[in-house]
């Protein structure tokens, strides 16, 4: 991406957000229609299968279009699943549970910000392990 022109880079990272707002006016709504849970776990499951072509492919036309459903899911599994978990646990849990939830996210950004500027350039890893776990924890939750 160093090389590519301003045009290139900006698709790359607009199309995410795009995504994002594709997805936040249409999978809340489907999660009141269809069930939360089932919105949660598509959107889990889109996020794993999206990331993984990420993660292997080589094309960056593929690359940008498969940002477009990373930012997609992203309402699913945060917004919907959010929901989901706020429904499901017991309100006097709900707090603790939001924070946990709140300082794990900020930490992996803090933690790739570290492992970029220090440890290595090499991105495969530091998207690649996470998302297995995501994976095994998605089809505990799923079924």
């Amino acid at each position: 991406m160093f090389c590519s022109p301003k045009s290139e880079f900006g698709l790359f990272g607009s199309t995410y957000f795009f995504g994002v707002v594709v997805g936040s006016f249409t999978l809340p709504r489907l999660g009141d229609l269809y069930g939360r849970k089932l919105m949660a776990v598509i959107g889990n499951f889109s996020h794993i299968i999206a990331g993984t072509v990420v993660l292997l492919s080589n094309s960056y036309s593929l690359t940008v279009g498969m940002n477009f459903i990373l930012g997609f899911a992203l309402a699913g599994k945060s917004f919907v699943g959010f929901a989901y978990l706020a429904e499901t646990v017991r309100a006097s849990d709900l707090p603790w549970l939001t924070s946990v939830i709140f300082v794990s996210e900020s930490m992996t950004l803090l933690t790739t910000a570290f492992y970029f500027k220090f440890i290595s350039k090499e991105w495969h890893y530091i998207y690649g392990i996470p998302l297995i776990f995501y994976a095994i924890m998605n089809f505990w939750m799923a079924f």
